[in-house]
């Protein structure tokens, strides 16, 4: 097992123990109906656990990151959150405005989401 490997497992083990369950929802194109001229989304749904900490009030600048913004550390096992995704934490509904691989030597072993409620 190389390094990255063991990081991704440590990494995950860290989340799931000192994070929380939340949900997250993907939406997709589904197929076209040539009757209406459109495309149904369709949501896929996975549990995961993250880590939400709040931004610290030198990185809140009211535009890109906004009052109430909050950052979540996803482990990189199986689901890749994208920006436009929902994250249902606690009960609440937060669309992730941005979402950065951390990812040494080109491995994902974590992802750094920022989240807003409302979403």
């Amino acid at each position: 097992m190389s390094f990255y490997s063991e990081l991704l497992l440590t990494t995950a083990r860290l989340i799931a123990d000192k994070g929380q369950a939340m949900t997250l929802v993907s939406t997709a194109p589904g197929a076209y109906d040539a009757a209406t001229g459109t495309a149904a989304e369709v949501e896929t749904t996975s549990s995961l656990s993250g880590v939400v900490v709040n931004y610290p009030a030198r990185e809140v600048d009211g535009t890109s990151v906004q009052r109430g913004d909050r950052k979540v550390l996803l482990a990189a096992e199986g689901v890749v959150p994208k920006i436009q995704d929902t994250l249902i934490i606690g009960g609440v509904r937060n669309k992730i405005i941005d979402c950065k691989a951390v990812s040494p030597a080109g491995i994902a072993v974590m992802y750094t989401a920022q989240a807003r409620a409302g979403g």
